[in-house]
């Protein structure tokens, strides 16, 4: 080979090491410059091979004076101190309205449910759909049989339950879980190259970066968010056949209530269907209040228009409470 064409590509690749070393370092720079509270945020999950992630244990931040998030050894954010043998115990499971990471653990509207005399335990993990929340049930289960399950849904879990929509719509699941119509479990890094190639790179902040600004132009581009009839039959095979998986882990004696944390997709009393037909009790009245809550404008709502303030947990919490004090007072 040409001695000067040598030269060049010694150059070139020089350049293009030096040019990623200065732009890792200042994007590292950057991330590590922003708000404490964003990185911890970011910080409070990590990946892992069977949920595709999972909460960080021991964790805690704060969040304003001496408010803070926290979550013990074993990543609960209420847990009692001794699990007594003597009294009902309650298991709460969510995504990321459960998870809260904006807020303090005695602002989350389950916060009041710590004060009862009972064993309550409550997890909730950002971005979850409904099958990673029955893989953590399966997981807690031979530890913590509840007499009661409480189980936090959300819109957006009709979409994220099936691969094919989210890959229509250009989500990113990195290596969730999922069912198939014939009940079989795959992986989204089995099927998808996105996922494999992010999670191979995804230690470095270049190239994550690099990644992220290509894959929201080349896959969100055009995607139409309206659902066919395929899709939405679809979805509600595959949420049923999670429901129906949820409600052989849970003893025949308890009870598995479920609510709805805001507006569906399509069909606005799906949830309500397949959780009735899987021998599910469903609080109507949270769905049906949170959204006349949020077409009257009322500050519930965090700028997402999706998730709630601190005034739209207090919201809930006083719709929620009662209820599961109904329940256990039950015979």
């Amino acid at each position: 080979m040409d001695e000067r064409v040598t030269k060049k590509i010694i150059l070139f690749i020089s350049s293009f090491i030096l040019c990623f070393i200065f732009m890792e370092t200042g994007l590292r720079l950057h991330f590590n410059l922003l708000d404490p509270i964003d990185q911890a945020k970011r910080m409070s999950v990590i990946n892992t091979p069977l949920l595709g992630w999972d909460l960080r244990t021991d964790h805690e931040y704060k969040i304003a004076d001496s408010s803070f998030y926290k979550v013990d050894k074993e990543g609960f954010r209420f847990s009692p101190k001794a699990h007594d043998k003597n009294r009902k115990t309650v298991l709460l499971i969510g995504d990321s309205f459960t998870h809260a990471s904006h807020l303090a653990n005695q602002d989350v509207y389950f916060h009041k449910l710590s004060d009862f005399n009972i064993n309550f335990y409550s997890y909730g993990v950002v971005g979850w759909n409904n099958y990673q929340e029955v893989l953590k049930v399966k997981e807690l289960i031979s530890r913590i049989s509840p007499d009661i399950l409480i189980w936090q849904l959300s819109a957006n879990d009709l979409i994220e339950n099936v691969y094919e929509i989210e890959k229509r719509l250009g989500k990113k699941s990195f290596g969730r879980p999922y069912l198939d119509e014939n009940g079989n479990v795959f992986y989204d890094s089995q099927v998808s190259i996105i996922s494999r190639t992010r999670v191979l790179f995804n230690k470095s902040r270049t190239i994550s970066f690099i990644f992220d600004r290509l894959h929201s132009t080349f896959e969100n581009t055009e995607r139409k968010i309206e659902f066919s009839l395929q899709e939405k039959e679809k979805s509600k095979k595959i949420t049923s056949l999670i429901f129906k998986e949820m409600k052989t882990l849970i003893p025949p004696s308890s009870k598995i209530v479920v609510f709805n944390a805001g507006p569906l997709p399509f069909d606005q009393k799906l949830f309500k269907d397949i959780a009735l037909n899987s021998g599910f009790i469903y609080l109507e009245e949270i769905e049906d209040t949170i959204n006349l809550a949020k077409a009257s404008g009322k500050p519930y709502f965090t700028p997402d228009a999706f998730h709630w303030t601190k005034e739209g947990h207090q919201f809930i919490q006083s719709l929620l409470t009662p209820k599961i004090k109904e329940f256990l007072e039950a015979k």
